[in-house]
């Protein structure tokens, strides 16, 4: 067994992004979630600012669809975090297989998604990363959100940001072409992530950046329907996703909240 500071490391996992992933426990306690910086980003400061900023966010959540932070350590001799275990799997693994529990829970997950967004949002801040991968999904159908890495405060109006770090086919075409952000930009990140849950593929075509930025920046390219794509996807369903969905950010829903009550009032 390998040691890392008090927790003995279980086995590694898919790393994530600037960081190395552990499943770990400590002193024969329950299992742990370790994030710790790997040594080329953590000597930057724009990521060391960007994981601290992403661990101050979490502290400040409490949601059961949210993961919790546990806590964090500046330095050994890298700095990590210590995360709740979900004994689960991606959301994105789920599509790339189209495991049958998307389709048999498909409303429930949507409503899961929204909640743990609402939750984000109504304790002033924006996801800005919301995508399968970003997505647990356990046994029982159960969702946890994670990775706040990229998120940042909500403020009364759209906010400029600096650079597009999240995956350009979640970002609707204000964030692309003006890089401005706000509630609506999580909206339409839930959109594309539920219109996968339903056909397995994004809504807008393209697989670099660019090609991403024609597709959604096009007003006349829409979506192929999905009431007829699947029997588990009514008329009404399939309006919601599509509002999540539209390029023009006022034809989306204004609020997180605004979606969770139109999901909560399907059948």
């Amino acid at each position: 067994m390998v040691e890392f500071d008090d927790y003995t490391i279980l086995r590694r996992l898919d790393p994530g992004g600037m960081t190395e992933i552990y499943l770990a426990s400590k002193k024969g306690g329950e299992p742990v979630i370790l994030r710790c910086m790997r040594p080329e980003f953590a000597r930057k400061l724009k990521w060391r600012k960007m994981f601290f900023h992403g661990s101050k966010i979490l502290q400040a959540l409490d949601h059961p669809n949210v993961v919790r932070i546990l806590e964090v350590k500046k330095s050994y001799p890298l700095p990590y975090m210590v995360l709740e275990y979900v004994p689960s799997r991606t959301l994105r693994s789920l599509i790339l297989n189209r495991d049958p529990v998307i389709h048999n829970n498909l409303l429930h997950l949507m409503r899961q998604m929204a909640a743990a967004l609402g939750h984000v949002h109504s304790s002033g801040f924006l996801h800005l990363d919301f995508k399968p991968e970003n997505l647990l999904v356990d046994e029982n159908a159960h969702v946890t959100l994670i990775d706040f890495d990229l998120a940042t405060r909500r403020s009364g109006r759209p906010k400029k940001v600096r650079t597009l770090d999240g995956t350009p086919f979640y970002m609707p075409r204000e964030m692309l072409l003006r890089r401005t952000v706000d509630e609506r930009t999580d909206i339409y990140a839930l959109g594309v992530t539920s219109y996968e849950m339903v056909v397995y593929r994004k809504p807008f075509g393209g697989d670099t950046l660019d090609e991403a930025r024609v597709a959604q920046a096009d007003l006349t390219t829409r979506p192929d329907l999905l009431a007829s794509s699947s029997d588990g996807v009514t008329t009404d369903l399939q309006a919601v996703i599509f509002k999540c969905l539209a390029k023009e950010p006022a034809a989306r829903y204004p609020s997180m909240g605004l979606v969770q009550k139109a999901l909560e009032s399907l059948i």
